[in-house]
This record gives structure tokens, C-alpha cells and sequence, in this order.
């Protein structure tokens, strides 16, 4: 077993407890001394954690550092439940304050309380039922204190989103040659209301990052014809348009694609990244057939995704998003936005995002002769 730990310090801490153990005079009725590895001695292990929805409510379940896997159901009324959520979606400062701790005492069962005591990272596994919940404001109600941050600003969380229509398709993931990323910042038109000046220089805080780790960046700011403070603009700067970016998108190879712009969302309509020239929908991507690696969609409501089917609304009737539409193809990983996002935070998102991927060594992909 020792064999397959990568952790050197892991390895040695276990060695260590194995020796305790070996070493100690242990009576029946003495278990004090088989304990685990101080959590001080060692990194905090990932904690992955599966919601699910079920017939009465939410079933989870924990792999964390103990040999059998918890599962246990909360019962949960659905609408009670859609509520909640609706109100941390877009929440008041009054609900962002008092409804995190409502919503880890509601659906959280007790004995999984202790997962999120500490600032271990938290990998959550989720079905398109339990996506739509704002995960990040878990909070750890086990403190007594009033002022507990959430649980995204303590430690790191991520999604899995659990679905039939996922690529498996690696092929496109093992292939070579320099990295490559398409920007896109901007596509509405300011002369209709619809421009972000955040996003321009988001974009082109983007490409600078990227450009500066080795990337080969292609940027497209602005609808064609808008205007905009442009003091900043790059050599070989394209205008967005949903024709050029669909042709980058199924024609050409990213391994990258960052879009900053205006985003919408509707449960019963077309959603989708806003250009000036119309919508770029999840219809336009069906033939995507050369996936990027990473997508990251600076927008609003990029990453909301519909409930599961009902009987009120079968699977046929569902209207796909960006976001579903991006994992079927097989885009390994999608970063989005549930909610409203101010210009200023997605900038400084951006920029904090790209250098922990590069600066972090955080593998990317396989390039030829090139490390990412």
C-alpha cells in the first residue's frame, strides 16, 4: 500500500503511526494508541463528498481517510428547497449573512459537519439537481462563533457534475505542439448598452498573463465598429463576432478559451455568452468536436445549469446551456459563474486564477519539448 502513496511527508507519517503501533503495549481495553497522524504533521487530504438527489430529499456520501464510505439521505421538501436556493442565488446582504448557516443545518447531515471543520479542500460530486446549489456558502456551524466565512473563502472547493452525456473521448487530450488559448472580451456593443470596459481589460490582462507563461494567444475584443477606450489595445487584435469565434472554436485547436463579456440565462429560453451580432447558444457548439482543456466563462450565470428532468418537464424538453454543452464535448474543465459577477472581482479572478495554473506547475497538458 505504502508503494502507491505519492506524499513523501504522508508516507513517513504512516510509517510513523505503524511503529507506534508495533511498539506499544496494547491491552483489550486500551485503543488510545491507534489513533491517525496528527492532521499538524501532514497536508489536509482532499475531502470528497457525493450530493445526490433521491426520492426523499439529498443523499450523500463521504470518501475521506477512514476505509468505509458514510452515506446518509436528509429529507429535504423540494420546494422549501428550490427556495433556498433561489434566495443565496442572487442573495441579499442580509441572506448572505444569515441564510449560509440555514442552508449547512438544512441539508448537511450532522455527522458530516466535521468534513468541513477543517481547511481541507472539498471535491463535491454533484447531479444536475444538487449543481444548482451555492455549495460555497456551506459554512462550518460547528464554531460557535457569529462570524463564520464560508466555505469557499477558507479552503479550496471544486464540482464534479455527474452526467450521461460527457465525453470520454482522450484523444484530443494527449495530443502535442505548443499551448494555445482564444480571449475573447467585450463582444456586445457599448453603443447598445451592452459593453463592458472591465472586460476588455480583462481580456487583455488574460493574454498578458498567458502570453508571459509561453501561451500563444489569439484575442478578440469588442463587436466590430464599437467603440471604447482602447489605450491599452495589443498588436493583431481582432473585433468578436459569433462567426469568428465559432470558426476558432470548431475549426481550430485550444486548449484554452477564456470569454468575458455579458451572459444570460433562462430555464425555458436559448442562454448563452451575449455578442452584438446575437447569442451564442449551446446549439451553435453541437458539432464541437476538438474540445478545449480548460473554459473559463467570466459571465454572468455562465455556469447555471437546469435541474434534472421531471414529469412536468421530460429530459426531451430540456434546453441545454454553455456549460452542459462544453462537458459534452469533453472539455475537461469549466469554470463559471452561478450569479452575477462584477467587472472588477472576474478581473481580479482572472489574474489570480492563470498565475496559481501556471506559477502552481498545475499540469495542463502534454506538449512536445514544453512544460506548462
Amino acid at each position: 500500500m505504502l508503494g502507491g502513496i505519492k506524499d513523501e511527508r504522508l508516507r513517513e507519517g504512516v510509517r510513523a503511526g505503524l511503529t507506534n503501533i508495533a511498539a506499544a503495549d496494547v491491552r483489550p481495553t486500551d485503543l488510545s494508541v491507534l489513533t491517525r497522524v496528527k492532521d499538524s504533521e501532514l497536508e489536509a487530504a482532499p475531502v470528497n463528498i457525493s450530493v445526490l438527489r433521491s426520492d426523499r430529499g439529498l443523499r450523500w456520501a463521504a470518501l475521506s481517510d477512514r476505509a468505509a464510505i458514510p452515506e446518509r439521505e436528509v429529507r429535504v421538501d423540494q420546494s422549501l428547497f428550490l427556495q433556498l436556493v433561489d434566495r443565496l442565488t442572487e442573495p441579499s446582504v442580509r441572506d448572505a449573512n444569515e441564510l449560509p448557516d440555514l442552508l449547512s443545518r438544512l441539508i448537511v447531515p450532522l455527522e458530516f459537519q466535521w468534513l468541513l471543520t477543517s481547511d481541507a479542500p472539498v471535491n463535491l460530486e454533484l447531479d444536475r439537481s444538487t449543481a444548482i446549489v451555492p455549495w460555497e456558502f456551506l459554512s462550518d456551524i460547528q464554531q460557535d462563533t457569529g462570524n463564520r466565512p464560508p466555505l469557499a473563502v477558507r479552503t479550496p472547493i471544486s464540482r464534479n457534475l455527474r452526467t450521461e452525456y460527457s465525453s470520454m473521448d482522450i484523444a484530443e487530450e494527449r495530443a502535442g505542439g505548443p499551448l494555445r488559448a482564444l480571449v475573447i472580451g467585450d463582444p456586445g456593443n457599448s453603443a447598445r448598452g451592452k459593453g463592458l470596459s472591465g472586460a476588455r481589460r480583462e481580456a487583455r490582462r488574460v493574454r498578458e498573463v498567458l502570453a508571459g507563461h509561453g501561451v500563444t494567444v489569439r484575442i478578440l475584443i469588442g463587436a466590430p465598429g464599437s467603440t471604447g477606450r482602447d489605450e491599452d489595445k495589443y498588436e493583431g487584435e481582432e473585433p468578436a463576432t459569433r462567426i469568428d469565434v465559432l470558426r476558432a472554436l470548431l475549426a481550430e485547436r485550444y486548449h484554452i478559451v477564456h470569454y468575458c463579456g455579458h451572459g444570460t440565462f433562462s430555464a425555458s429560453k436559448p442562454s448563452g455568452w451575449v455578442f452584438d451580432d446575437g447569442l451564442l447558444t449551446a446549439q451553435e457548439l453541437e458539432q464541437l468536436s476538438r474540445p478545449p482543456r480548460i473554459v473559463v466563462a467570466n459571465a454572468c450565470y455562465s455556469a447555471q445549469v437546469e435541474p434534472a428532468a421531471s414529469e412536468s418537464k421530460p429530459a426531451a424538453d430540456q434546453v441545454f446551456k454553455m456549460a452542459d454543452e462544453f462537458l459534452r464535448a469533453g472539455v475537461v474543465h469549466y469554470v463559471g459563474a452561478a450569479w452575477q459577477l462584477p467587472d472588477d472581482q472576474g478581473l481580479a479572478f482572472a489574474d489570480a486564477f492563470y498565475r496559481a495554473l501556471f506559477d502552481g506547475r498545475t499540469p495542463l497538458a502534454k506538449p512536445s519539448g514544453q512544460h506548462a
